[in-house]
């Protein structure tokens, strides 16, 4: 397993992992609407999560929520 920043996250396969965030927010101007359910601080949010999760970044360096 390979240790990433600071001991923050730790992926096997750290490239792919970026490429996954990466292609993941590239992709988002194909689905978005202005229109739809959701404000883009909401999406914002939860792509934030995805990718923390995709570098299997620890919870406890995660950044704290925005109020």
């Amino acid at each position: 397993m390979l240790t990433g920043v600071a001991g923050v996250s730790a992926v096997t396969e750290p490239l792919d992992a970026s490429r996954a965030v990466v292609t993941m927010c590239t992709a988002l101007a194909q689905w978005y609407r202005p229109t739809g359910p959701a404000t883009p601080e909401q999406v914002a949010a939860g792509y934030v999560e995805l990718a923390l999760d995709a570098v299997r970044c620890r919870p406890s360096a995660r950044p704290l929520p925005r109020r």
